[in-house]
């Protein structure tokens, strides 16, 4: 081969090789640049995004899945804040005995209504069996037993400000139309009950004609009043009665 020749063959491996130096990657090569999982994946945390009774995304299948630490939310486009979305459920939720679970409503408009049950009996809305868990930001209603109850379990927070979060009553608890409000039996002890509704509009003032009343029995509760205007209260109206346990029982005068 001339030495032309070997000049010209060297001049084109180096312009092929300059050529792909400088070329840019394939998008395929490309690495993926990071993501932020969304809430619903974020571990500890799950999302309720179906107001149906059952199945995926249900709030019946997030109790079923639900583990000690997690904490149950709802979605506020399909409950939204302005405009509460019911949860009618035709058979008894699955009770709490995981033990530190939150659920929490008080950033949507969540209604628990208990009015197809297809069972009769003692059918509490929530059913707490188990220690240190946290309910807050639901409205219960139509249930035969109480709206929210705990049934043997200590140190367990029904409630919260009022003034927290975007729904309409905050952290606080509503109840409505069930046999009790918010029931505290057997050895349930150093439970902390505040900022709810029993037997009242979401804003805490008398209930119209058509407005749920209640019945309360409350044990180991703390920091409760029937003054509407402060956010940390628990404000009982309508023909709601408090019963004391274990060693008293009478009704609060007035209600």
């Amino acid at each position: 081969m001339s030495r032309r020749s070997v000049g010209h063959a060297s001049s084109l491996l180096l312009a092929v090789l300059v050529v792909a130096c400088t070329s840019s990657p394939t998008p395929s090569r490309q690495s993926p640049p990071p993501t932020t999982a969304s809430p619903a994946s974020l571990a500890g945390d799950l999302v309720v995004t179906r107001a149906f009774d059952g199945g995926s995304g249900s709030l019946r299948q997030a109790l079923l899945d639900a583990e000690a630490g997690d904490v149950i939310t709802f979605d506020p486009v399909v409950f939204a804040p302005d405009t509460s979305t019911a949860i009618v459920v035709e058979s008894g939720l699955p009770p709490i005995t995981q033990g530190d679970l939150t659920i929490d409503g008080s950033d949507a408009g969540v209604i628990l209504d208990g009015s197809r049950l297809s069972e009769g009996g003692f059918v509490s809305g929530l059913e707490i069996a188990s220690d240190g868990n946290t309910v807050r930001g639901m409205q219960v209603v139509n249930f035969p037993a109480a709206g929210i109850a705990v049934a043997g379990g200590r140190d367990n927070t029904i409630g919260g400000e009022r003034s927290i979060g975007a729904g309409p009553i905050g952290q606080g608890n509503l109840t409505g139309r069930n046999g009790v409000g918010i029931g505290l039996w057997g050895s349930a002890q150093g439970n902390f009950v505040e900022g709810n509704l029993i037997g009242t509009e979401a804003d805490g003032t008398e209930p119209s004609a058509t407005a749920p009343t209640a019945r309360g029995s409350r044990k180991g509760r703390r920091g409760t009043s029937s003054d509407p205007a402060t956010s940390s209260r628990t404000t009982v109206r309508a023909a709601s009665r408090w019963r004391m346990a274990p060693r008293a029982t009478r009704s609060v005068p007035g209600t």
